[in-house]
């Protein structure tokens, strides 16, 4: 039987807890793609409005890795 790749691994943590620092390293080995939320949730310096950050959140799980 063949094993199947991994293909979506969620990371959770206070902020600033070291999620991203962490995920960078089974993202590599795993070769799946690290997302960073909080670049997600601000457009520059502007915080997004949360239905937009929602549905950006949502598209990047629904992803199929």
């Amino acid at each position: 039987m063949e094993k199947e790749k991994l293909k979506l691994m969620a990371i959770i943590g206070l902020p600033e807890s070291g999620k991203f620092t962490f995920a960078k390293k089974p993202g590599k080995m795993l070769r799946i793609p690290v997302h960073h939320l909080d670049k997600h949730m601000f457009d520059g310096r502007v915080k997004r409005d949360k239905q937009e950050f929602l549905w950006i959140k949502e598209r990047l799980v629904n992803k199929e890795s």
